[in-house]
């Protein structure tokens, strides 16, 4: 860490009963969520992540991009992009 070639470990924050805190907080209700970052109907209730909860929106989007890594489908053709030289 002092030559800086890693970061300092991150300690969690504890709330007062002496309990981690969620790394992400996915809330839900029956109401559609007004100000979300992401938003998903399931059954009668909606699930969302606030879009002013920063943590939760890093580790879901951080989540979102693992998973484009690891897919493994079909992925059809890709575009042809021909530019002309003279």
């Amino acid at each position: 860490m002092e030559d800086k070639r890693v970061s300092p470990t991150h300690v969690e924050a504890m709330d007062s009963d002496g309990k981690i805190s969620p790394l992400i907080r996915i809330v839900n209700s029956q109401e559609r969520p007004e100000d979300a970052f992401v938003s998903i109907p399931y059954r009668k209730f909606h699930f969302w992540i606030a879009d002013r909860d920063l943590m939760s929106k890093k580790i879901f989007s951080f989540l979102m991009f693992v998973f484009t890594l690891v897919e493994t489908g079909d992925k059809g053709l890709t575009p042809i992009v021909t530019v002309p030289t003279n």
